[in-house]
């Protein structure tokens, strides 16, 4: 398989690795794996996984306040209109 092969992969695994980060109800690794239309096993996106967060050095960073802030300002002006 050649790189366009692992695309979908890539692609598929930085979804999970950007879901479990930001969401509160993240989807399942079963969830991920239905939504590639099982080309992928859970063996590989979590293999997929950890190989992209150890390229990452597990450096995630973490929300700042005025991330809430933005949030927060942007969900109070989507009520007023």
């Amino acid at each position: 398989m050649g790189c366009l092969g692992k695309l979908q992969l890539v692609g598929a695994t930085a979804l999970f690795v950007a879901a479990k980060y930001e969401d509160i109800d993240c989807p399942s690794v079963q969830d991920i794996v239905y939504t590639v239309n099982s080309g992928y096993s859970v063996h590989e996106i979590l293999q997929a996984a950890r190989f992209m967060l150890s390229m990452l050095h597990f450096e995630l960073g973490w929300p700042s306040p005025m991330s809430f802030l933005y949030r927060i300002g942007k969900l109070s002006w989507m009520s007023v209109l």
